[in-house]
C-alpha cells in the first residue's frame, strides 16, 4: 500500500493514533433520542417557568434545531471530500450522523415546548428571517464556501460554529440544570454538548497536523467575528434576564470561551477574562478533555442484551492490536481552495 493519505483503501494500520481514538470515543458515546424521558419536563414547563424563561429557551431551541443542519452539510458536502486522512474521514462520518441524532432530538424538544397553537414551520422562518439566529446560520453557510479560502481557515471556523455559537445556549439550559428543572431537556444538553465539544476538539486537533496554519490575526478575526455574533444572539435570547446570568455576564462567558478555543487552536487569547459562571466549571474547554475520556455509564447505552457491548469492546480490541504509525504531517499540497 503506498504511505500517501490519498491511496488508502483500508483503515490499518492506523497512521493518524489521535484522531482514531477521538473516533473511538465519538462511536463509543453514541445515544439515541428515544432515551431522552420528557414526560416530566412537559410539565414543569407550564408549571415552574416564567414567560421569560420559556421565551430563552424557544430562541435557544430554534437556533440548536437549524444549526446541526448547517454542520452536517458542511461535514458531507465540504470536509469529508477534502480532508485526505482515512481517520478523519471516519470521524466526520460519524460526526454526520450524530448531527442528525442532535438535529432529531431539537425537533422533538420543540414539539414538546411550542404551544399547540403555534406552527413550528412558522416559527423557525421567523426565528431565521428576524432574530440572530439567522445571522449566526448565514455566517456559518458563508464559511462553506471555498473561494479564496483554505481549508485550515474553514476548520477554523466550523471549531467558532461549533465551539462559541453553541456557548451561551449551552450555557442557558445548564442554568436551568443547575435549578435541578427539566431533567429531560438538561440531559440531552448534557449528551449534545459532550458531542460538539469534541467536534471542536477534533478541529483543534486536526489544524495541529498542518504545516502552514492560518496567521494568528486571520484567526483572531475570525473568532472576533463569531463571538461578536454569539453575544448578540445572547443579548436577544436574554432579553429579560435569569437569575444569576445577566446578558452582561454571557458576554464574558462568550470571550472566555472564544480564549479558551483560541488556545486550544494553537493562539494566543484575545479577550483575557475569566469565567463568570461557576455552573459552567465543569465544561470549559481545558476540562474538556478529561470530561470526554471519562467512561460514565450514565452516557453509554446499555447493549449487553443484545451483544452488541461484546461486539464493540472485540472491534476496539482489533483495532488496538494493530500497530500505530506516524503519519505525515499535513503540508502546503494539501490546501484545497
Amino acid at each position: 500500500m503506498s504511505t500517501n493519505d490519498c491511496d488508502r483503501l483500508v483503515i490499518f494500520p492506523i497512521r493518524h493514533r489521535t484522531l482514531w481514538r477521538m473516533y473511538e470515543q465519538a462511536r463509543e458515546s453514541f445515544w439515541l433520542p428515544s432515551e431522552v424521558n420528557l414526560a416530566t419536563d412537559s410539565v414543569e414547563w407550564k408549571t415552574k417557568l416564567t414567560d421569560a424563561e420559556r421565551h430563552s429557551l424557544l430562541v435557544v431551541l430554534a437556533f440548536f434545531a437549524t444549526a446541526d443542519g448547517v454542520v452536517a452539510d458542511n461535514v458531507i458536502q465540504r470536509f469529508s471530500g477534502e480532508v485526505p486522512m482515512m481517520e478523519a474521514k471516519y470521524f466526520y462520518g460519524f460526526q454526520a450522523m450524530m448531527e442528525n441524532i442532535h438535529a432529531e432530538t431539537y425537533d422533538i424538544l420543540l414539539e414538546t415546548f411550542l404551544p399547540s397553537n403555534v406552527d413550528k414551520t412558522n416559527f423557525l422562518d421567523h426565528a431565521l428571517q428576524l432574530t440572530t439566529v439567522g445571522l449566526k446560520n448565514a455566517w456559518a453557510k458563508r464559511w462553506m464556501d471555498v473561494d479564496g479560502r483554505t481549508f485550515s481557515e474553514r476548520l477554523v471556523a466550523f471549531a467558532c460554529v461549533e465551539g462559541i455559537f453553541f456557548s451561551s445556549s449551552f450555557a442557558i439550559v445548564f442554568w436551568f440544570k443547575s435549578r435541578g428543572l427539566l431533567p429531560g431537556l438538561t440531559f440531552s444538553n448534557d449528551l449534545i454538548s459532550r458531542d460538539e465539544g469534541l467536534h471542536t476538539q477534533f478541529a483543534c486537533e486536526l489544524l495541529r497536523l498542518f504545516d502552514e496554519k492560518p496567521p494568528q490575526w486571520v484567526v483572531h478575526t475570525i473568532v472576533a467575528e463569531a463571538a461578536d455574533i454569539e453575544v448578540r444572539f445572547a443579548k436577544e435570547s436574554l432579553h429579560e434576564p435569569l437569575p444569576g446570568v445577566s446578558a452582561q455576564d454571557m458576554l464574558y462567558y462568550v470571550r472566555f470561551v472564544a480564549d479558551q478555543l483560541l488556545q486550544a487552536l494553537g493562539y494566543q487569547p484575545l479577550f483575557h477574562v475569566e469565567n463568570p459562571f461557576p455552573f459552567m466549571m465543569m465544561i470549559s474547554m481545558p476540562s474538556r478533555v478529561n470530561f470526554f475520556e471519562r467512561q460514565n455509564s450514565e452516557y453509554r447505552k446499555a447493549r449487553a442484551n443484545h451483544g452488541a457491548v461484546a461486539d464493540e469492546e472485540l472491534c476496539v480490541a482489533a483495532s488496538r492490536s494493530h500497530t500505530f504509525t506516524d503519519g505525515p504531517v499535513i503540508g502546503r499540497a494539501f490546501s484545497p481552495n
